[in-house]
């Protein structure tokens, strides 16, 4: 017959059992734990049942706030009533009128009193009404003058919920914390109901259960075995992943090699300039989805770590939006958390959540409560250096260990998350160098300074390695940002089946008007674009009826001498869907308002081109070649 370790609350109970008249079990008091006889498994309450009969006790009695005292080894339910108008009573009331009773009889044997739920015994659990502690303290003088050594056990689900009424008095409580399973105990487990798998089977099974309690770990286990007779060691820790993150295959080890090798080319389409930023992330990342991370840092680390800095406007949190899309197919799985609203030290507390007894703990955090929900994701912490120093001593805790614990006392693992720090540190004073190589490393040594002045040179050292430095955003880089938001303008407009081109001539004009480094890096650019596109198109949207499958050209923009756009060369197609009341059938009407001149457009059936649309009523496709250098 197997003989089990004692989880440590058993034997801190055993100790304290004789002495003490009150004992509170705090913490993960809805578990399955070794039996009493140490030969299995059983719940808590019956535990405590066959400890309590073992110790000599002939009447043990069981209570909870909802059901009233109850028979632990019958399946009926009763529901506890509470009275009402003015003779009704709290659960807590009841409790102590039954134990107050049976304590000033002489002839009643030892008795003891299992209360389930007690956390729910008060009507507000951190703010007793004044018949509420009076109960509590006729409870604790009954039990003190009892003369048969009768004693109260108390199952709370946080330690925090004890009453102040019964910490007041700690000579008659004892309060012992029931801990969740270790590794050892959670092996043990394994072991016990997975007797064929080997040792090391055992172990990575017990490894990957970290965050689950026993009795979530056997439903895990019973899961895996409804179709399979002796699930393998993979199916028994998908079910797991299951469980915990509510994906039964973990995205990181689903993402292909192809995709993987495409990766940099990925990044690059959509952010222009940064290639050193993009070749150390995408190393990165690729690490992460071949299990490299794994394999160096621990299974419990963050997939990855990375601060990106530069000025603003240079792709650092584009770059974090296009990994969290590239790998789980949605820019929001990106966590995004604005560093600027945690300047002051208190603010840090809202990461995870209020302590107990605070207004707001049970709303959790905002950081615990979003990993929580998607385990798997990106998450973006912005302009870190704005957040008050105190916010790197949660970020340590995570980068180093892959958890964190929220202010519930929920464990919250990280290590399907990949991090991305963003910050300014150092921008000001490179914007005046030459090269890029001297700018970076007046940013690292910036970045250096600030881990330093903040007595924070642990957390440095732990992050050095993953910081990238990222480029000014050049001529060169610009026109590259203009050629791809106009190409994302006639892409929205094809999302709504309509057609918008543009000559060269006009791709000529906005590249002179934004195609050009800004001090506000490629924002600044896009806006100037957009600000462009969306005077165009006023004159063209207050004059047609933008309807499915209509065609845009917009040929020239004039401006006067103050740079105010004053008309808008362009050539407008009515598409198929436009209304009438006659029942002739819909022709297209080609309703031109400046010609377009033929010298300045080529027409072709190519559709190579990023820059192309092909219309319904042709075959040809409509090209502007690039501008000229």
């Amino acid at each position: 017959m197997n003989k089990f370790t004692k989880p440590i609350w058993q034997k801190n109970f055993a100790q304290v059992y004789k002495s003490s008249s009150i004992i509170a079990l705090c913490g993960n008091v809805n578990d399955k734990y070794v039996s009493c006889d140490s030969d299995g498994y059983s719940g808590i309450l019956d535990w405590l049942y066959d400890f309590c009969q073992k110790s000599g006790y002939e009447n043990i009695e069981f209570f909870s706030p909802a059901k009233d005292f109850f028979d632990i080894h019958s399946e009926e339910i009763k529901l506890i009533d509470t009275g009402s108008g003015r003779h009704k009573k709290r659960p807590i009331e009841i409790l102590a009128d039954r134990v107050t009773k049976e304590c000033i009889k002489n002839d009643v044997p030892s008795s003891v009193w299992v209360v389930e739920d007690a956390s729910f015994l008060n009507g507000d659990r951190y703010h007793p009404t004044p018949e509420e502690n009076d109960a509590w303290v006729k409870l604790r003088i009954s039990l003190n003058l009892c003369r048969n050594n009768s004693k109260l056990i108390l199952l709370f689900n946080d330690a925090a919920d004890v009453p102040g009424s019964l910490r007041a008095s700690p000579d008659f409580l004892s309060q012992i914390v029931v801990t969740k399973p270790t590794q050892p105990e959670r092996k043990e487990f394994v072991h016990y109901v997975l007797d064929y798998l080997f040792e090391d089977e055992v172990e990575s099974v017990a490894n990957a259960a970290d965050s689950l309690t026993i009795a979530r770990l056997e439903k895990v286990i019973k899961n895996a075995c409804k179709n399979i007779r002796n699930p393998s060691k993979v199916n028994i820790i998908n079910e797991i992943n299951l469980e915990i993150t509510g994906y039964s295959d973990n995205p990181w080890k689903t993402f292909s090699k192809e995709k993987i090798s495409a990766l940099k080319e990925l990044l690059k389409a959509e952010i222009k300039g940064q290639d050193y930023a993009i070749d150390i992330t995408s190393k990165k990342v690729g690490s992460a989805c071949l299990g490299i991370t794994d394999v160096v840092y621990g299974p419990h680390s963050p997939k990855g770590t990375l601060m990106l800095a530069g000025p603003t406007g240079v792709g650092k949190t584009e770059l974090a939006k296009q990994v969290a899309s590239i790998l789980f197919g949605d820019e929001n799985a990106m966590i995004r958390i604005d560093a600027n609203e945690y300047r002051e030290a208190h603010t840090a507390q809202r990461l995870v959540g209020s302590p107990p007894g605070y207004i707001g703990h049970e709303a959790g955090g905002q950081l615990t409560n979003a990993i929580l929900e998607k385990p798997f994701s990106v998450i973006l912490i912005d302009e870190i250096e704005k957040a008050n120093p105190t916010i790197w001593d949660y970020f340590m805790t995570i980068i180093q260990d892959g958890r964190l614990t929220d202010g519930r006392g929920i464990l919250c693992d990280f290590s399907n998350a990949f991090i991305f720090f963003t910050t300014n540190l150092g921008a000001k004073e490179s914007s005046s160098c030459d090269t890029n190589e001297e700018a970076s490393q007046i940013v690292r040594s910036s970045i250096e300074s600030y881990f330093s002045d903040i007595n924070r040179k642990e957390t440095y050292g732990r992050i050095k390695s993953g910081i990238i430095p990222f480029n000014k955003v050049d001529d060169t880089v610009a026109k590259e940002i203009v050629e791809k938001q106009l190409n994302k303008i006639i892409a929205n407009a094809k999302e709504k089946e309509y057609s918008i081109q543009f000559s060269d001539k006009f791709i000529g004009f906005v590249m002179d008007k934004a195609g050009f480094g800004s001090e506000y890096g490629g924002r600044d650019v896009t806006n100037k674009v957009n600000s462009i596109i969306e005077d165009a198109f006023e004159e063209i949207y207050l004059n047609h009826n933008i309807t499915a499958d209509c065609q845009i050209f917009i040929n020239d923009i004039i401006e006067n001498n103050d740079g105010e756009i004053v008309n808008v060369d362009y050539s407008f197609i009515e598409g198929t869907t436009v209304s009438t009341e006659s029942n002739e059938d819909i022709v297209p009407k080609i309703d031109v308002i400046k010609p377009i001149h033929s010298q300045e457009t080529v027409l072709t059936t190519d559709t190579s081109s990023p820059i192309n649309e092909t219309t319904n009523n042709s075959s040809w496709t409509y090209i502007p070649r690039r501008p000229r250098n």
